[in-house]
């Protein structure tokens, strides 16, 4: 499992420290004046003491005022390279920040004139298939048609991942034993053809990001496609945990997903955009990671396990405490499919 460290939040009932800390700027200024406070102290107990009670007190002022004098040009040599490295900083900063909206920008344009493309192409293909004189003509229109939704559907994929990549959404509370039922009842995947085993409790609230739900409808988007031939089967399970998160299980009984896959989510090492062929995994993976929560693919010869553990909301409307876990670092509102297809 991948992740980063969690902690509890709480309401504190007394003054917040940490936020009051936060307010107070330390500014290049302060740091000097800090350290020459702290300079001037350790002086006065040192040498200013030493002068009540040394037989030569000339000498120990003489050592005072030279000590003084090195803490005053200290402190100024901290005043500069802190102002240098606050500037530095704010540079890089506006940089970043400059950056960050040319490729919002780029993203944006892109995104909108593919679409926009990609509409056109789909307007003439249908025109095509329509005067098509052979069955040849019109498989090469359906391709055509399919991979121009192929790719419509990446496009939105993208704008969901960007969404979660820059925080856009903050977490919100849903009962999971709620809204897996209506998952499933409204993906266009899930027919008579597939068979689907749920255990659910009665409730099962957790606090994670709105993105969550179009993530579990992409887990049986994948475990519908690329499960069993004739007729897939399908098991989601919901379950709370000891230590204050709920996990959710999506299993599928096909011939599991390739290992350089899994190894992707399980290794930091692995160079992602090199190894993943689509977004249908990372997107879920992004939104359980902004979730707080965990990821953890096991796949075998007999199929594939995908489990997803989110902070969980105790009875008394908390928030569970994920002791020992390590999590990882909906794209709308409602509990629509993200589509179908393969997208691993």
């Amino acid at each position: 499992m991948v992740g980063i460290d969690t902690h509890t939040r709480f309401q504190p009932r007394f003054v917040d420290r940490s936020a009051v800390w936060g307010r107070w700027e330390l500014t290049p200024i302060r740091v000097a004046l800090i350290y020459v406070a702290f300079g001037f102290f350790a002086l006065f107990v040192s040498d200013v003491v030493f002068v009540e009670y040394l037989s030569e007190p000339t000498l120990s002022r003489i050592q005072a005022v030279k000590g003084g004098v090195e803490v005053l040009v200290t402190g100024g040599l901290i005043y500069v390279l802190t102002g240098v490295s606050r500037r530095q900083l704010a540079e890089t900063n506006a940089a970043l920040e400059r950056r960050r909206e040319e490729l919002a920008v780029l993203h944006r344009v892109l995104r909108h004139n593919l679409r926009n493309d990609l509409n056109v192409i789909e307007g003439y293909a249908e025109q095509l298939e329509d005067r098509g004189d052979s069955d040849g003509e019109r498989s090469m229109c359906d391709r055509i048609l399919s991979e121009c939704d192929e790719l419509i559907r990446y496009t939105e994929r993208a704008a969901q991942i960007r969404r979660i990549s820059t925080g856009g959404d903050a977490p919100v509370r849903m009962d999971l034993a709620e809204r897996i039922p209506q998952i499933l009842a409204d993906h266009e995947l899930v027919d008579d053809e597939v068979s689907v085993e749920t255990d659910l409790p009665e409730t099962a609230p957790v606090e994670a990001n709105r993105m969550v739900p179009r993530a579990l409808g992409e887990l049986l988007t994948n475990a519908v496609v690329h499960g069993g031939d004739d007729s897939p089967s399908v098991t989601v399970v919901a379950r709370a945990t000891t230590d204050g998160m709920t996990r959710v299980e999506v299993s599928d009984d096909g011939s599991g997903v390739p290992e350089y896959v899994a190894r992707v989510f399980s290794d930091p090492s692995e160079d992602q955009l090199v190894h993943l062929d689509g977004l249908g995994l990372w997107f879920v993976y992004l939104s359980v990671m902004a979730s707080g929560g965990e990821f953890e693919i096991d796949s075998g010869g007999d199929g594939t396990t995908v489990r997803l553990w989110l902070p969980g909301v105790s009875s008394d409307g908390t928030d569970g405490i994920a002791t020992g876990r390590i999590p990882l670092l909906a794209l709308l509102p409602g509990t629509s499919s993200a589509g179908s297809g393969p997208s691993l």
